[in-house]
């Protein structure tokens, strides 16, 4: 099943914290968003989680199988969504045939959560 949600995707962006930087830039003078699809859901463990966040452009071997699915279509970006167990966002992933997340977005969990159980 795909949720499908409203955001701003930012290529290659180093970090979460960086992300969120150009997302408050761009939020300031632009609203236009990207359509997402999520097509997948991963929870890693805290350690990963946290590396996953400051350091969006490494490889990462448990992407491997989502990066040919992972990209824009004509129906809109098809997005993995990643979080951990603890943390309160998921992060978007969209690896456009890449071993790293090339496009990327933050969203509250709870958003996440609201949507599969609203879709």
């Amino acid at each position: 099943m795909k949720t499908k949600l409203e955001t701003i995707l930012i290529r290659k962006i180093p970090s979460l914290a960086e992300w969120q930087e150009a997302y408050a830039q761009i939020t300031a003078v632009d609203s236009e968003t990207a359509t997402v699809a999520v097509i997948a859901t991963i929870e890693l463990d805290e350690a990963e989680f946290q590396s996953l966040c400051g350091d969006f452009i490494s490889n990462r071997a448990w992407l491997e199988e989502y990066k040919e699915k992972t990209l824009c279509t004509e129906q809109g970006w098809q997005c993995l969504a990643v979080t951990s167990k603890t943390s309160d966002i998921a992060v978007l992933i969209a690896c456009e045939g890449y071993g790293y997340p090339r496009y990327t977005a933050a969203i509250e969990k709870s958003v996440l959560t609201e949507e599969i159980k609203n879709g």
